[in-house]
């Protein structure tokens, strides 16, 4: 290559490398995530909070989890998805170049037609008063269109404007554009031609004159509409146009014809021939780089989520709060451990071990003087803690030399050091403006050019290592290292804990507040003191190691643990008490991995500066918001279960009018709950209660399925909600539906049984003797299934393979001459066949007995598998073990676990079985990390279910006996990314449960 290529190629990385300094985080999903296509054509928010978009093969639905596809094999019309809509009934139209599709929830319809083949402009359908479909198209002449749809076929009834063929170099500028107004029925119609108009009932009337061009018009998720005309905003008012003031929009902005508006009126859209997305705020204009290719539409969501979509896929950014310093060739360096600002407003990033870079005007400049201004000639590591003095003099922590300062111009050594030693943390004293410095060797003062050390170990501990200062209220120095805090006062030095001050943990992060209280963080939490006492911040996040602290303001603080970052409300807690924690994570823009050491940095601009692992990061406070719109929700599906343990959803129409007969076995009802966050669909939370049944709702979790059994013929109303990521619940929803009675429990029925008992006693001793051949029938009959019950547990007890293998694993110890081993589980089999054998008439046990049985048949089981699972059989003192339960209730599930569910794992299994004792009930709980039901159908190891079916049979007919019955609920165990960790079953035996009726037969 030759030296002006060179020097050419240099020049194009050069504004590469600019140009990926900072950024916003977007999440990219493409064909690999689900969807469709990658060329997005349109954007559009349904009722429901589904996210539709449109793309050259078709149309996808996201719910912030999962993408659903629709093409032409589904029933579109033509593959090219022009826009989207939604009608007053949900129904979602998709308009495409070959005509109308309408989903109306569970298939499409579509309504081809010629007409929209040869148009110029294809816009959303409309649907105004009367639930009646317009479509506006623009003509080959450049004419707006109107056709009506009447379900089946296409009728022009409106035409707008005079002939005004378009020539090239008139085409964007005098292109109609329309947008339709729902709350005044009102068509507003535009181009650089005829200006605006508005359009009711088929009369137009002019609001604004011709323009050099009309770009687009947009409904803000504020209800507001608004306009693009002539490099300028404007918002629409009835028949009037109101212009947004701003400074710095370039003229002819709107290249692609798309813009959007947030709940706070903030405009946003795309530079024309640039890669800048342009925010407008309250007149000020902001801009940020998008390296992710022409945007083609935009849309906020009602959460205010940005959606792009783009030659290259869909991309979400859920807050422009966090801005992303990512490590790049010729951008900011790695493992950035210290953060700080010179008095010129230039950012200073020390690195742990390539040194120091300045950021100023979006580009990354190595600082390679301070070593020769130091006479310094080594490598420095940086390490966390700097300062900014009031002076504008940076402090930089450093191994070797301790500490740097930085006058804006030249580099200095801070402490003067003939020992290795390192700087871990700078303090400025508010009063004096003396600088403290924790080391490796203890603390040092700077102070007029003196410089003063203590020899100190913090809490007398073994290290001198100081990870934080700071200074109180009555003029102590606080000295924290990781295990211990010492105290500094009138050249004292005291060690905590002692009598007034009982606080025996170390100091990773000191704050004083706007109140002078101090804030400690470190392994154990965050603590409180307010020269009283110590006081533990209780919060599930707080509960782990504390990195940094960092107040906002007065009312708030921003607090970085080993995993997380939060927001603490400091204002609440001093009001109320009450611990008010923020999470701020993917939902809000932060996607780093583990904040540093004493990483926060405040700038001169308000920005916080955070270092992790993997990046550093500007917050922006005044952006960080709880999402206050909580997820759409809505019944999913409704499914039953048949006798085969099979949920059968039901069809569509029956699901809205919900009045279900049960079949003979279907005693099983399950309601699919979805809630839409297309933010965190993650951290939705689920709650539902069935009036009449359940005593109060469900405890809040992330299981969206609400599981009933038994439930009897009647009326119900089944309350649900659910609420966002940050604990945002939606509105109560309702579902109501019917259980009709089987024949014979119909009223009817019961009259004409009564009629019929009237008739016997009338007839006498006909009647009678009828009545007792029918007793004695049902008495035999009762007798029959009795045998029948007794001869099936029999079979059920043990599988003919367990007891062979059994023999052949003891065998196999006695040919090893493991005679001890041999002789125990030999006893152990023994002691399964003679709880079979004996009393095998009676269909139930003391819980002791089938507990023992239980345990038998696992150590049997883990002679045989070695160490392939473990189990554990957890039993308080206060379960009374004499009670009667059901032969085998424990032992069907904890055989199914095993078999179905730890056998096929590559991985030691385990299997847990608890005994609670609740309230009015034994409840049993068997819980294994198997591979789950869904995997065990996959490998067809699941068996044939005769155990539960026989185990259901009988307790059928033991609950028949009874007001309270026995009951189970199996629940699939999943993970945050959907994968099967288990199974879960809850087992219920009401107190007082009676099987005498069983027992009298026996």
């Amino acid at each position: 290559m030759n030296k002006s290529g060179l020097i050419a190629v240099l020049i194009i990385l050069l504004f590469q490398l600019k140009g990926t300094a900072q950024e916003l985080h977007y999440d990219h999903f493409t064909t690999r995530e689900g969807l469709l296509q990658m060329q997005v054509t349109a954007l559009f928010q349904d009722s429901k909070g589904h996210l539709w978009v449109g793309t050259k093969l078709g149309a996808s639905r996201f719910d912030g989890k999962h993408f659903t596809n629709f093409t032409i094999q589904d029933g579109l019309p033509e593959s090219f998805v022009d826009n989207i809509s939604e009608d007053s009934a949900g129904r979602i139209l998709l308009l495409t170049r070959g005509g109308l599709a309408i989903y109306d929830g569970s298939a499409i319809s579509g309504f081809p037609s010629e007409i929209f083949k040869s148009r110029m402009s294809l816009f959303p359908p409309v649907v105004k008063q009367g639930d009646s479909i317009f479509i506006y198209l623009t003509n080959q002449y450049n004419q707006l269109e109107g056709y009506y749809f009447d379900g089946k076929t296409y009728l022009l009834m409106e035409t707008y404007f005079d002939p005004n063929p378009l020539s090239n170099d008139k085409f964007a500028n005098e292109l109609i554009t329309i947008i339709y107004d729902f709350p005044s029925n009102t068509l507003y119609a535009g181009s650089g031609k005829w200006g605006i108009h508005a359009i009711r009932a088929g009369k137009m009337k002019k609001i604004a004159d011709a323009f050099e061009a009309v770009e687009s018009f947009a409904r803000g998720v504020d209800g507001e509409l608004y306009v693009c005309f002539d490099a300028q905003f404007g918002r629409i008012t009835g028949d009037e146009i109101h212009l947004i003031p701003s400074e710095g929009i370039p003229q002819a902005l709107l290249e692609n014809k798309s813009f959007a508006v947030d709940r706070d009126g903030r405009i946003i859209y795309r530079e024309n021939k640039n890669q800048k997305l342009v925010i407008l705020e309250k007149e000020r204009v902001f801009k940020e780089t998008f390296d992710h290719g022409i945007i083609i539409e935009m849309l906020v969501d009602r959460e205010g989520n940005l959606w792009l979509g783009s030659e290259k896929g869909l991309f979400r950014n859920t807050s422009r709060a966090i801005l992303n310093f990512i490590p790049r060739p010729g951008g900011i360096s790695d493992y950035i451990w210290s953060v700080s600002e010179d008095k010129h407003g230039n950012m200073l990033f020390g690195a742990y071990d390539k040194g120091l870079q300045m950021y100023h005007d979006g580009q990354f400049k190595s600082m390679e003087r301070y070593r020769s201004q130091t006479n310094l000639n080594i490598p420095h590591q940086f390490y966390m803690g700097s300062l900014r003095a009031k002076s504008g003099d940076v402090y930089l922590p450093v191994t070797f030399r301790t500490l740097l300062r930085y006058d804006g111009t030249k580099f200095f050594q801070a402490i003067k050091s003939e020992k290795f030693n390192t700087a871990f943390y700078v303090y400025e004293d508010p009063n004096d403006a003396s600088i403290y410095v924790g080391t490796s060797l203890g603390l040092f003062r700077l102070l007029n050019g003196v410089q003063e050390h203590w020899d100190v170990q913090p809490g007398n501990g073994k290290s001198k290592s100081i990870t934080s200062v700071v200074k109180d209220r009555s003029g102590r120095i606080w000295i924290a290292g990781f295990n211990g805090i010492s105290l500094l006062q009138n050249n004292e030095i005291r060690h905590l804990p002692y009598a007034e001050m009982s606080f025996p943990h170390g100091g990773n992060a000191l704050l004083r507040d706007s109140l002078d209280n101090i804030w400690i963080g470190n392994p154990q939490g965050l603590f409180f003191y307010n020269y009283e006492s110590f006081l533990k911040i209780e919060h599930p996040k707080l509960d782990k190691l504390v990195l940094s602290l960092a107040m906002v303001g007065d009312s708030a603080m921003l607090i970085g643990t080993i995993s997380d970052l939060l927001m603490f409300n400091v204002k609440t807690f001093y009001q109320t008490g009450e611990v008010s924690i923020m999470s701020i994570g993917p939902d809000k823009g932060y996607h780093a991995i583990e904040p540093g050491q004493n990483g926060f940095y405040r700038d001169t601009k308000g920005y916080y500066w955070l270092t992790n692992s993997d990046r550093v990061v500007r917050i922006d406070p005044a952006q960080l918001h709880l999402n206050t719109i909580p997820p759409e929700v809505y019944i999913g599906t409704v499914s039953l279960m048949d006798e085969k343990m099979n949920w059968n959803p039901l069809e569509r129409d029956q699901m809205y009018h919900p009045v279900f007969y049960y079949a003979k076995d279907e005693k099983n009802i399950r309601f699919d709950i979805t809630a839409v966050s297309l933010r965190d669909p993650d951290g939705v939370t689920y709650s539902h209660f069935l009036e009449g049944y359940d005593k109060g709702w469900s405890s809040p979790d992330h299981e969206s399925d609400a599981v009933y059994t038994n439930l009897q013929p009647g009326e119900y109303s089944l309350f649900y909600k659910a609420a966002n990521t940050d604990g945002v619940w939606s509105k109560e929803h309702v579902y109501k539906f019917t259980i009709k009675p089987i024949f014979y429990q119909t009223i009817w029925f019961k009259v004409s049984g009564i009629l019929l008992a009237a008739a016997i006693l009338f007839f006498g001793g006909v009647g009678l003797t009828n009545e007792r051949r029918k007793k004695q029938l049902a008495f035999q009959e009762n007798e029959r299934k009795i045998a029948e019950f007794q001869l099936l547990s029999i079979k059920n007890q043990i599988d003919p393979h367990f007891t062979y293998n059994a023999i052949n694993s003891i065998a196999a110890a006695v040919l090893k001459e493991e005679k001890n081993v041999a002789y125990t589980y030999f006893v152990k089999l023994s002691q399964l066949m003679r709880s079979i054998l004996q009393n095998n008439d009676k269909l139930t046990r003391s819980l002791e007995s089938e507990i023992s049985f239980v345990r038998d048949y696992l150590d049997i089981q883990h002679f045989r598998f070695r160490e392939h699972f473990s189990y554990s059989i957890e039993i308080p003192s206060t379960i009374d073990m004499q009670m009667e339960v059901p032969r085998m209730c424990i032992q069907t599930f904890a055989e199914n676990a095993l078999k179905h569910g730890l056998m096929h794992k590559t991985s030691p299994g385990f299997l847990q079985i608890t005994l609670l004792k609740e309230q009015k009930c034994l409840k049993i709980c068997i819980e294994d990390d198997g591979i789950g039901r869904a995997r065990a159908l996959e490998l067809k190891t699941a068996g044939t279910g005769m155990g539960l079916n026989i185990l259901q049979r009988y307790t059928d007919h033991f609950n028949e006996q009874n007001q309270k019955k026995i009951s189970w609920q199996i629940t699939d165990l999943i993970d945050d990314k959907g994968h099967a960790t288990g199974t879960h079953v809850d087992l219920i035996i009401p107190d007082g449960f009676s099987y005498r009726h069983h027992l009298k037969q026996s």
